[in-house]
């Protein structure tokens, strides 16, 4: 469940893998990390020991890229 903050609306690790590859064929979790891993995705924010949320703002401007749009 995504939740809204001051940092705008967080997303889980599993909505993070939908965002991109949608309902039916969701991304691996292991992509993303992928990505974050070679600079194309920002990491997620430490809200706690074990809890990590990605911006969704960061996700759509990754989309945006990949999409070519400016």
């Amino acid at each position: 469940m995504s939740k809204s903050t001051d940092m705008g609306e967080m997303l889980t690790i599993r909505e993070v893998c939908r965002f991109f590859g949608g309902d039916g064929t969701p991304l691996h979790k292991s992509t993303i990390y992928h990505w974050i891993a070679n600079g194309k995705l920002a990491p997620p924010v430490r809200m706690g020991v074990r809890l990590r949320r990605w911006r969704r703002a960061d996700c759509q401007k990754l989309l945006d890229q990949m999409a070519g749009k400016p």
